[in-house]
């Protein structure tokens, strides 16, 4: 009777946990999380003439992209700017509107970017780049219901190859523990056979 009883419990259990379950997974897959961020750069110094500027999109989303230089940096005419095919469909567009950010000039932009798939990248890539210091502004233009309308700052500087700092070389590290483990080696050997 009491093997029933248990058995009954444990059935009932196991079909409101599977209908909870189920209930979770429908709720999430209804809610959308949207996403859009800065993959690349991701550190804000960087020693190279090349980049890649990357922006993860998640869900369908519309954001106005402008590259900026600092007016200090002299001619940007010659950077390169390529725009790389990405995963997920993307529509680019030049934009009317303007943002000018102070003491800086656009160097790329501002263009409309529509997406319309769950998960895409929009990427350029930057070539001939001069030291300096840039920023990428974001600013989201298409508003799905559940977010609000909001704003990306990326700020980074190119530095010349020549001016990054000197990495502590590893090898002596293994080296040293290479010489301190045949050490022990040998004081082992000579401990068991004597010298």
């Amino acid at each position: 009777m009491r093997r029933s009883i248990t058995y009954i419990l444990i059935i009932v259990v196991m079909i409101a946990s599977t209908t909870l379950v189920g209930f979770a997974n429908d709720t999430l897959k209804t809610q959308k999380i949207d996403v859009l961020e800065v993959i690349s750069p991701t550190e804000n110094v960087i020693y190279s003439d090349i980049l890649l500027i990357s922006v993860k999109v998640q869900n369908e989303k519309s954001f106005r992209f402008t590259l900026y230089a600092d007016n200090a940096i002299v001619d940007t005419n010659h950077i390169e700017i390529h725009t790389v095919l990405s995963s997920g469909a993307i529509t680019v567009s030049e934009s009317t509107e303007e943002k000018e950010l102070s003491d800086n000039v656009i160097l790329y932009g501002p263009v409309e970017v529509n997406t319309t798939g769950e998960f895409s990248f929009y990427t350029l890539q930057l070539e001939k780049l001069i030291p300096g210091k840039y920023q990428i502004l974001i600013e989201e233009t298409g508003n799905s219901s559940n977010s609000a309308n909001y704003t990306i700052l990326k700020k980074f500087e190119i530095k010349d190859k020549s001016e990054r700092p000197e990495d502590r070389p590893k090898s002596e590290i293994f080296n040293n523990q290479k010489n301190n483990g045949i050490q022990a080696l040998e004081s082992l050997i000579k401990s068991i056979f004597g010298n």
